[in-house]
């Protein structure tokens, strides 16, 4: 039972001294903040091309304007790290001239930031660079801002009353290594978010890249082993799907959701959601039609008739030859077709 009670006071913002990796075993839920810290939940897509700012592997945030020249991307950390399944990477296109900076950020929504509020916080991180690193220095800038506002974005916003609590410039090698800071969070936060910079120098070479994994913030001033936030990948996933959740077509005609025919144009389809999403979502189809036994690719145009952060109830108008009452179901017309829920900061 002592046991118990010290790692509840760990968890609790008590006592750090006893906030070892031999105390705190790594599957303890809820320890880390960061959802998707060991970047295991890629609902999105495994690479991203980017030229402004865009959500790529679950609740990260990329964010490189100018010409297109950087792609991140899924990669494995190699058997260095064998602790970690993927990674991701930030990288320049061989050969690009074009000198944007990198960055990669994660915030923190409000319900989620106030547990920290006169805290004292670690955030950790694994990261290494290629061969071609191009930075001055290998620098890797880490950033670390407060605000208090509620559920903005770090980057691509910025936080109300925004403070920057730590400004870092750890360098990087080919080799992993694990950065670690520690800062004391002041009682009137309502938001925390950070994001690295790289701020990219020449010519690119063909290995010109960072990558980074196994993020982690807990309460305390001591570095303890990682540990995903939701304590197992089932646990993580939901927990990314709070913010977002995709279906993909696994293939012309792959059913989304069934429903049924109002009349010989019209049918409603009910989608109720893996788990409850943070705020009621933003909708989005590509590809997506719906079809009945009698009519197959029924036509016309799908909408949001209904929504809330549980289900979302979509209606297709200007269909063909439907048949009031008959059942219908919501399906891909192509091999990439999808539909997306964001909940997203």
């Amino acid at each position: 039972m002592s046991r118990v009670r010290d790692i509840a006071n760990i968890l609790s913002g008590g006592s750090s001294a006893i906030a070892t990796d031999a105390e705190i075993p790594s599957y303890v839920a809820g320890k880390n903040a960061i959802v998707n810290g060991g970047m295991d939940i890629w609902q999105r897509g495994s690479s991203f091309a980017s030229t402004g700012g865009a959500y790529i592997a679950d609740r990260w945030y990329g964010a490189a304007s100018g010409s297109g020249s950087t792609t991140y991307s899924r990669q494995s950390p190699g058997s260095t790290l064998p602790q970690f399944q993927y990674c991701l990477r930030s990288q320049r296109t061989n050969g690009s001239t074009e000198t944007t900076s990198q960055q990669i950020g994660h915030t923190l929504e409000t319900a989620e930031s106030l547990r920290f509020a006169g805290q004292t916080i670690t955030v950790s991180f694994y990261a290494r660079a290629g061969a071609n690193y191009s930075p001055t220095g290998g620098i890797l800038y880490f950033i670390l801002n407060c605000g208090t506002g509620t559920d903005q974005r770090v980057l691509g916003g910025g936080f109300t009353g925004v403070s920057t609590l730590i400004f870092q410039a750890p360098v990087l090698t080919t080799s992993w290594q694990r950065i670690s800071y520690s800062v004391a969070i002041p009682s009137n936060v309502t938001q925390i978010g950070f994001y690295t910079q790289a701020n990219v120098t020449g010519t690119a070479g063909a290995a010109d890249w960072h990558e980074i994994t196994g993020y982690q913030l807990e309460v305390g001033s001591v570095t303890t082993s990682f540990s995903r936030s939701g304590g197992t990948i089932e646990g993580e996933l939901s927990a990314c799907q709070r913010y977002y959740q995709r279906k993909n077509s696994a293939g012309n005609g792959t059913i989304f959701a069934m429903g049924q025919c109002q009349n010989t144009t019209n049918a409603y389809y009910m989608c109720p959601t893996p788990v409850q999403l943070r705020v009621t979502p933003s909708v989005a189809t590509s590809g997506v039609v719906g079809w009945t036994a009698s009519t197959g690719n029924a036509g016309g145009t799908i909408a949001v008739f209904q929504m809330s952060p549980d289900a979302v109830s979509l209606q297709l108008t200007g269909g063909n030859s439907l048949v009031a009452g008959n059942a219908s179901a919501m399906a891909g017309s192509t091999s990439s077709a999808y539909l997306e829920l964001s909940a997203e900061l």
